[in-house]
């Protein structure tokens, strides 16, 4: 994607306004302070993305309505487009007008710009001074994760998240914190928690009573299975019961299914299918008798239809008369060509009369035109202009040269007044250093005033420090002195001198060192100042200066505008020499046309080129002449040779015929080839309903085959040899299936209550009717015996019941237990507000590590080669925080530094290369032009340089705005690539 075009129709002090992007990849947009550099940006900006309401209404123009502008695109997919957007149209939306006329609307401009937003742009694709004035302002210690998050997205958004996420989660819970809310409520909980221990031990029954209740609804529960299962095996038995007449039923089945084979072998509705295929034998074998007799009359037919034709020539007939076609095509032929030959020569003798020159039909015959006469032609016009409009031009430059000359001299005699003498200059200069000299002196004496006020502490402190020493010196002297006189002990009066000897040595150092420094206090008096210079004075003197200083650059300029004038003005004068000499030139070889082509003197050089073109015309019309002739010979030739060959067919063939003109010739020939076609048609619907016959009796005899084969596929299938056995097999596969059907009617009746292997023992064992009713009874007999335990267990709960219920009527332990689920409510959400926080905190976390997986590596490649080039090569390697271990760049010298241990400049060097890192890496798939304001304007000028270079590499890939204010940054942008803003532009100023 890259930026044509831009035409702002009103925007901030920007009014009626055409920028051209077309000509560089790397533009750079220089003006001065106030110049409106960042309006265009913002420009730009609202027309890709929009502004909204408050934000459009600051940029409406003071003297203008409109507000907007269009902005024109080169797509590598569409191609060329242009976006409109209006401040007071569509709400400020975008309308985007295609080459094919076509019009698009807001969401559309979207998908061309992948989805991003301005905030996502302003991430990747632009930075600027501000962006590294931030970055001063972060911690040591945060910044190799600052830098890591710039290398994630080109901003410093990811570690501004991450700190908030931090703050958030502490203010919601710490491990050893009392002040977060989550730790307060937590307190809370426990001392609510407490409170009703405390009730419960109060209410020691209510616990038991609760176990009572729980144990008496266990043991009914458990007595309800039981019953519940007693009644599942007394229904089990009844059933069996009843089905015993059954299964004696069943049992009789399957004994008689043993006395049939296992598998009848018989096809599936075998009966049916037998009768059917007898049902389409017989009247197939009819049919074919009776096609076959068809048959032979058909053939009988043809043969005296095809003995006729074969001795017509047919195909020499249908030759002779299909010709007639051309013949009358070519008598038409011969009447148009007859007549264009009179139009035509009427035409060339007409162009030769228009044309008013010494030419006739036979100088024309002899004309040559080479091919490339035309283009002489056409150069000798050309030049003829050329030299014409450039000896027009040429005057009139030399004229604006020589009074733009004359203007900037009386211009440069009148800034000369007003520039100072050198002695007036050195004046002021010396002033202002005097007056620079007296602030110095001023705060080197404020500096001696707090020195020696410091000093005076100090000696204070010290002379009381060394006489502490020394009276603490002496007085453990003594004491140790006397216990060593006491107890003789020479060990301790040895103590007592060192200690005497040390504080005296120590008061005497301190004596000498609190001399000392009064000594050089002296030494450091600060001389007062030497005169005295005004503020107002200094104001003026560095007005008059800066005003000497602007009108010496003023004169400096002018004089190079001199100097340039000169040189154009020589060059003019060359020029004019050139043109005296190519006009020669070509009136040389204008008179050699003349001499080969004898028409031209009367022709102006102008009008060569159109009567070349009429000369050609007027060749082409001869030529055409003489083609047509030539046509007409053999049109006429054409229809002698048919007349012919009509009647040599005749004779050769033996044809009886009279007619004597050609239209009789062809009607007979027409008749004799319609009859033999009569006769084909005849043979053609005679071998169809041949071939019909015979293709009828191969599928009768086909089906008549098939038939008989499915019989006996029958026949095999159920191991018969004749139709009286088939019926027979039919009768005992009938039997054997009515038996198994009975046999799963009973089956499937009971296998609802039966398990199959259930039904398979009382098959084989089948139970006696009183044993099972003994059974029941006994069954019935439990059922009673727990029900009775059942109800008696009931009317315990009940009771207790009661008793628990007063228990729990008491208010206090309610409430309490309210107002601890309140609490708790409120913890739960508390947790879960923190829970939020710390899965953003986690996802953020986890979306870093999948971002350095997938495009962290192609960033820190990108940043080597950036960072290498930016510092001439003294840092060769950047390697990226893991883990604990920060940032670090690897010198030359292989010495490694972390990202605190570097310069703030080498910082900011680091930082500009992980944003084109990121630029470049991201402008693989979106393809948006880079944006950057003045971010290198604390760069020396060799690392500027340097980084000057890399955009004019990058510039070859992708399109690059650099907007700048600085003149030493113009010095290394080429004159093409330069779009400069000065107050000559047609703008509108505006308050701000």
């Amino acid at each position: 994607m890259k930026l044509l075009r831009a035409t702002i129709y009103g925007f901030g002090k920007w009014v009626d306004y055409d920028i051209d992007f077309s000509n560089q990849s790397f533009i750079a947009i220089y003006g001065e302070n106030e110049s409106g550099k960042t309006t265009i940006q913002r420009f730009l900006l609202f027309i890709l993305f929009g502004m909204p309401p408050r934000q459009r209404k600051f940029y409406q123009p003071k003297n203008s309505s409109k507000m907007g502008g269009r902005l024109t695109i080169q797509d590598d997919e569409i191609g060329e487009y242009t976006i409109e957007r209006l401040g007071d149209t569509r709400n400020g939306a975008a309308q985007c007008y295609t080459p094919d006329g076509e019009e698009y609307e807001e969401s559309w401009l979207r998908s061309r710009l992948s989805g991003i937003d301005e905030k996502t742009y302003r991430s990747i694709f632009s930075f600027s001074a501000l962006d590294l004035s931030k970055l001063q302002d972060v911690k040591e210690e945060d910044i190799s994760e600052v830098l890591l998050g710039i290398g994630l997205t080109g901003s410093t958004r990811i570690h501004t998240a991450e700190k908030k996420l931090d703050q958030r989660l502490g203010d919601y819970f710490k491990p050893n914190g009392k002040i977060p809310i989550i730790n307060e409520q937590l307190a809370k909980l426990n001392e609510l928690q407490r409170e009703l221990l405390e009730l419960k031990q109060e209410e020691s029954t209510y616990r038991v009573k609760k176990n009572a209740i729980l144990e008496l609804e266990s043991e009914i529960e458990l007595l309800t299975g039981r019953i519940k299962s007693e009644k599942g095996r007394e229904y089990q038995l009844e059933k069996v019961i009843q089905s015993l007449p059954e299964v004696e039923e069943y049992i009789n089945y399957q004994t008689r299914l043993k006395a049939f084979p296992d598998r009848i072998s018989f096809p599936e509705d075998g009966m049916n299918r037998y009768e059917v295929l007898k049902g389409k034998l017989l009247p197939l074998k009819s049919d074919i008798k009776l096609r076959i007799n068809n048959k032979n009359n058909f053939i009988e037919e043809k043969k005296e239809l095809e003995a006729e034709n074969n001795i017509f020539p047919l195909n020499e007939a249908r030759t002779i008369y299909a010709q007639y076609t051309n013949y009358q095509e070519n008598e038409r032929e011969l009447l148009r060509i007859q007549k264009q030959i009179n139009e035509q020569d009427k035409t060339l003798n007409m162009e030769i009369m228009a044309l008013n020159i010494s030419l006739d039909k036979e100088v024309i015959e002899d004309i040559y035109l080479p091919f490339n006469l035309e283009k002489q032609w056409e150069d000798f016009k050309r030049e003829f202009e050329e030299i014409k409009h450039d000896r027009l031009t040429n005057n009139e430059n030399t004229q604006l040269q020589q009074s733009e000359n004359n203007r900037i001299e009386k211009e440069l005699e009148h800034i000369e007044v007003s520039v100072l003498s050198n002695e007036k200059r050195l004046e002021l200069k010396k002033r202002i250093d005097t007056y620079k000299e007296n602030k110095l002196l001023e705060a080197l004496q404020q500096e001696n005033s707090h020195k020696h006020k410091k000093w005076t502490r100090t000696r204070e402190q010290t002379t009381k420090r060394i006489g502490l020493w020394l009276g603490a010196s002496i007085l453990i002297g003594i004491v140790f002195g006397v216990i060593g006189l006491l107890l003789e002990i020479p060990f301790m009066i040895n103590i007592s001198a060192v200690a005497i000897v040390l504080g005296i040595t120590q008061w005497m150092l301190g004596k000498k060192s609190i001399k000392s420094m009064e000594t050089m206090l002296k030494e450091s008096s600060t001389p007062q100042t030497v005169e005295l210079v005004t503020e107002d004075e200094i104001e003026r003197a560095e007005h008059h200066l800066r005003i000497d200083q602007e009108s010496t650059r003023e004169i400096e300029f002018l004089e190079n505008k001199l100097k340039d004038i000169s040189i154009q003005l020589r060059t003019l004068h060359d020029q004019k020499l050139l043109l005296v000499e190519r006009e020669a030139d070509l009136q040389r070889r204008i008179s050699e046309q003349r001499i080969n082509y004898s028409f031209l003197e009367s022709v102006d050089v102008v009008f060569w080129p159109e009567l070349y073109r009429s000369l050609k015309v007027l060749l082409q019309l001869g030529k055409n002449i003489a083609d047509l002739q030539i046509k007409e010979a053999e049109l006429k030739a054409e229809l002698t040779g048919y007349h012919n060959n009509i009647d040599t067919f005749l004779q050769d063939y033996g044809f009886e015929n009279n007619a004597k003109s050609l239209v009789s010739k062809l009607d007979f020939l027409e008749f004799e080839i319609n009859a033999y076609l009569g006769r084909e048609k005849e043979i053609s619907k005679t071998t169809k309903m041949l071939d019909d016959t015979s293709k009828q009796l191969k599928e009768l005899l086909t089906k008549c085959e098939i038939v008989e084969k499915e019989i006996k596929a029958l026949f095999d299938f159920a191991n018969v040899q004749n139709e009286e056995e088939f019926y027979q097999r039919a009768k005992e596969l009938k039997i054997q299936a009515e038996l198994r059907v009975s046999s799963e009617k009973i089956f499937s009746k009971y296998s609802s209550y039966f398990s199959k292997e259930e039904w398979e023992n009382l098959v084989m064992a089948p139970p006696k009717k009183s044993t099972l009713e003994l059974e029941i009874n006994e069954i019935k007999n439990e059922i009673r015996e727990l029900e009775e335990s059942q109800d008696r267990n009931r009317q315990k709960l009940a009771n207790i019941t009661v008793e628990f219920q007063s228990l729990e009527s008491s208010e206090t332990y309610s409430k309490m237990v309210h107002k601890f689920q309140l609490e708790k409510e409120k913890l739960t959400t508390l947790s879960r507000q923190w829970a939020v926080y710390k899965t953003a905190r986690d996802l953020l976390a986890v979306t870093k590590v999948n971002y350095r997986n997938k495009y962290l590596s192609k960033v820190i490649a990108k940043t080597n080669y950036f960072f290498k080039q930016i510092t001439g090569g003294n840092y060769t390697k950047v390697d990226p925080p893991i883990g604990d271990k920060p940032f670090t760049v690897e010198r030359d010298d292989q010495f490694r530094f972390t990202v605190q241990e570097l310069s703030q400049g080498t910082i900011n060097q680091l930082y500009v290369s992980l944003r084109l890192a990121v630029s470049e890496v991201m402008s693989e798939s979106m393809h948006l032009p880079f944006m950057i304001d003045d971010a290198f304007v604390h760069f020396d000028d060799t690392r500027r340089k340097r980084i000057m270079t890399i955009l004019e590499e990058i510039a070859k890939r992708h399109q690059v705005l650099l907007f700048t204010c600085k003149q030493e940054v113009l010095e290394e942008i080429h004159d093409k690539s330069l779009h400069q803003l000065t107050n000559r532009l047609p703008l509108v100023e505006n308050e701000w």
